[in-house]
């Protein structure tokens, strides 16, 4: 980011890597509410599916020339991934809870 666009500063740059963690925060009880309606394989899958899009969104912002385009997209991208993540993330302990319950009790 320094290299091409260098207008931005540290805070910046903080807010756009500290997004992503938002996008965690945001998408964690929305899929943990809706796990059972869904379906655990297909919250991964779309989780999966988004942090795709999303990192193929996070790398086209590398071609806009404009500065505040480039940030603004990356922004979007950033909190996309942390919202994918925070799906898949709540969908894989939910599944490991399911199956290993019992084990859980004794520890």
């Amino acid at each position: 980011m320094k290299a091409h666009h260098n207008v931005f500063s540290f805070f910046e740059l903080g807010i756009l890597l500290g997004v992503y963690q938002f996008g965690f925060l945001f998408a964690t009880p929305i899929a943990g509410d809706n796990l059972s309606s869904v379906g655990r394989r297909r919250m991964i899958l779309i989780g999966v599916g988004l942090m795709t899009g999303a990192i193929a969104l996070f790398a086209a912002a590398a071609f806009f020339e404009n500065d505040w385009v480039f940030y603004a997209i990356s922004l979007i991208a950033r909190f996309i991934q942390g919202g994918a993540d925070g799906m898949v993330c709540v969908s894989i302990d939910s599944i490991a809870m399911i199956e290993w319950s019992e084990e859980a009790e004794l520890i």
